[in-house]
């Protein structure tokens, strides 16, 4: 988390835009909506590389925390969202 702070802190003095960094430090799926600072009218970027591999779908849980992840998500309606992962198969079979 600290070095994608001290990189968003460099590309914010570069460009001159303004940007607060709220890392969250907990496994992905633990986020909840109270843990994240939003703040009506601001631009919001979700970024959470190699999280959902490490993430149960419903084959492994039936609350399937990797569907509530992504809804989680999409109920924030960010302007950007990063998504990094390795290449796998994440389809139930």
């Amino acid at each position: 988390l600290e070095a994608v702070r001290k990189k968003l802190e460099k590309i914010s003095e570069k460009f001159g835009i303004p940007v607060e960094f709220h890392g969250v430090p907990v496994f992905a799926p633990d986020v909840t909506r109270d843990m994240i600072d939003i703040r009506p009218g601001e631009a919001l970027a979700v970024n959470f590389p190699l999280q959902l591999h490490h993430t149960a779908d419903e084959s492994v849980d039936v609350n399937n925390p990797r569907d509530g992840l992504l809804r989680l998500v999409k109920s924030l309606s960010p302007k950007v969202t990063t998504l990094v992962e390795q290449e796998s198969t994440t389809t139930s079979l």
